[in-house]
């Protein structure tokens, strides 16, 4: 998020926190791309901070 901000030059403070959960949802969802890696072979191209800044300065 900060890096969101940073990159957009909002000037402004990421409000950073959780949200209380809904009932019968899963408490964490995390993303790991470790099984396919190993799997097929892939592997990010580009970091997400330079991806974040390649949208942004695509979109100015």
């Amino acid at each position: 998020m900060r890096l969101i901000y940073t990159l957009f030059g909002t000037g402004g403070h990421p409000l950073i926190g959780r949200l209380p959960g809904r009932p019968g949802e899963e408490p964490t969802q995390v993303a790991d791309v470790a099984q396919t890696a190993a799997l097929i072979g892939w592997k990010t191209a580009v970091s997400l901070p330079d991806g974040l800044r390649r949208i942004v300065t695509g979109h100015q």
